[in-house]
């Protein structure tokens, strides 16, 4: 029997439902504009990186030809990596 004063949570975390809103709302808009850059400059193949979750949910949401670009991933976040040292981040993947 749960007493009154019980404030365990059951089924639906609303922070986390949001934030897994956020999450897919994010990578809808990340892959819409990659989508629209790759139309209009038909680059040959595609590297992502992201956190381990927003990387899943931008490879669910890559389809035709640039899930076939899709050359390399790497579930790091690399936010708050400068922009100048992203290279050497990306160096066994990537040619710049």
């Amino acid at each position: 029997s749960q007493s009154a004063g019980n404030t365990a949570r059951h089924g639906f975390d609303p922070e986390t439902g949001l934030r897994e809103q956020g999450r897919a709302h994010f990578a809808d808009a990340v892959v819409a504009s990659a989508s629209e850059i790759w139309s209009q400059n038909g680059f040959d193949r595609l590297v992502i990186s992201a956190a381990p979750r927003m990387l899943g949910a931008l490879r669910d949401r890559l389809d035709g030809p640039m899930a076939k670009a899709l050359s390399a991933d790497m579930d790091k976040d690399l936010l708050k990596i400068p922009v100048g040292d992203l290279p050497a981040h990306f160096a066994d993947v990537a040619a710049f």
